[in-house]
């Protein structure tokens, strides 16, 4: 293990949150990890670990001691039999890419992005689309973890039952996760069919749209009510990818789309002119490709941002949309764009969204272009407003202001998972800011105030065909 580090500072990658923890260490083994464990409990220190950096909230964040486990990162097995591959909870998933595929397996389902952790992964329930399909959380068949006494404990539906059904989606509460085993299945392709649709398209034929294709999901443009469906499906074409001149244009049109919203942070008016020089350069025409699985799931989030997102029972997706649609119809605040739209399949674990019911999930955006700050609050809060009243559950990575009681109307399983948590942590080392806020009776979560731009949005309705 290197040398503990008390100069680190802590940055997610959307620079949204940061912190300056006592203490930062590198473990390359279990038994480091579990020596960690034993010195925060016996100095009081709350020791959090982060991966990548990806939540968009302070979910990782301490001021005690902070791990990252890159360098657990190792293959312990894979069980071809069963299609289920253990490895080191440090992994990251596109490091876990290669590694299955030369065993012949890949991973049924991902989200948008590989550059998270396998234990921060499934931490937070991370997930892709398709409505036959779970998150990652549900995936998993075994999980090791050192608690907050140094002990290692091996669980899985056969040993510590209750740890593992809470462990499968642990949002760091429950002790230091070392090694996942998680479901595969044989390798495969995925063919992918883009194309526009109406906004009322998309809202009269939601049952049918969902059940399209293995792999549905929308993208809503709210200026122009555009919508861009995507359709995967497994399939055994050769690979079939964009020509080099598309991808090239493709990436200089993301730096102009920066620009471009870095300019609205000043004349928010334009932006239904962005959205839609934005939609007609690529979205507004059908896209087809074949590629192996990873490279389909995942895409391009392109640059730094504030990010929402909630999940709400299936039966309630075309509502939902059109009562947020209304709120945006007469919003005093400037609208990012696309906002994504993904369905996950019904499970079993203890804090899952998807606990005991099919969901649509919901997400949107705020962009940071050039890494500059813009308002996002009044959004924010409106979109949670018609989220809670769809009965929603907030997406555990992303910011959100669901309390103790709001969460426990909505998670019929949380004083279980809390009871599980004070048994494995009974000093609270593990124990942040974070979990305290929305964990504890008497919590108070906020939303910052919005940052303080020159030129700033004069707090009005802004133009739109919305």
């Amino acid at each position: 293990m290197s040398s503990p580090d008390p100069s680190f500072t802590y940055r997610n990658w959307a620079q949204t949150f940061e912190c300056r923890p006592e203490l930062y260490f590198e473990p390359e083994t279990e038994d480091e990890v579990v020596a960690l464990v034993k010195r925060a409990a016996d100095e009081g220190k709350v020791v959090k670990v982060f991966g990548a950096g990806h939540s968009p909230s302070d979910l990782p964040c301490s001021d005690g001691y902070m791990l990252n486990m890159d360098k657990m990162n190792k293959l312990i097995e894979i069980d071809t039999r069963t299609n289920t591959a253990t490895f080191e909870a440090g992994v990251r998933l596109h490091e876990m890419h290669p590694i299955l595929r030369a065993q012949g397996l890949a991973l049924s389902v991902l989200g948008a992005i590989s550059e998270q952790s396998l234990a921060g992964a499934i931490a937070t329930g991370t997930h892709g689309t398709g409505i036959q399909f779970g998150n990652l959380s549900s995936s998993v068949r075994y999980v090791r973890l050192v608690n907050g006494c140094g002990r290692v404990m091996d669980c899985s539906p056969a040993q510590n039952a209750d740890v593992f059904a809470a462990a499968r989606c642990h949002i760091g509460a429950l002790g230091i996760v070392t090694r996942v085993s998680i479901q595969c299945e044989p390798a495969f392709r995925l063919e992918s069919v883009q194309e526009p649709i109406e906004f009322e398209t998309m809202l009269d034929d939601m049952d049918q749209l969902v059940h399209a294709a293995q792999h549905t999901k929308f993208l809503w443009f709210p200026y122009s009510n555009k919508v861009v469906i995507s359709k995967l499906n497994r399939t055994d074409k050769p690979v079939l990818r964009p020509a080099e001149p598309w991808a090239i244009t493709r990436l200089k049109d993301r730096y102009v789309y920066e620009l471009e919203l870095y300019g609205t942070r000043f004349l928010p008016s334009f932006l239904p002119e962005v959205e839609r020089w934005f939609w007609s350069k690529h979205y507004a025409r059908r896209v087809h490709l074949v590629d192996d699985s990873n490279r389909v799931f995942n895409f391009d989030c392109m640059f730094r941002q504030y990010t929402n997102e909630w999940a709400i029972p299936i039966e309630h997706t075309a509502a939902a949309i059109r009562d947020l649609n209304a709120v945006l119809a007469n919003a005093r605040y400037p609208i990012h764009f696309p906002i994504e739209i993904r369905f996950v399949r019904r499970d079993d674990v203890w804090l899952s969204p998807s606990y005991g019911r099919d969901v649509c999930y919901i997400g949107v955006v705020m962009y940071k272009p050039f890494n500059k700050n813009v308002p996002y609050r009044n959004f924010w809060l409106d979109f949670e407003r018609v989220m809670k009243s769809h009965d929603g559950r907030p997406h555990w990575a992303k910011y959100h202001l669901m309390s103790y009681e709001d969460l426990a109307r909505v998670y019929p399983r949380l004083d279980d998972f809390l009871a599980v948590r004070r048994r494995l942590d009974p000093k609270n080392i593990f124990l942040n800011d974070y979990l305290k806020r929305h964990l504890l009776p008497g919590g108070k979560p906020e939303i910052p105030e919005d940052p303080k731009i020159q030129g700033q949005f004069a707090n009005r309705p802004l133009k739109s065909k919305l």
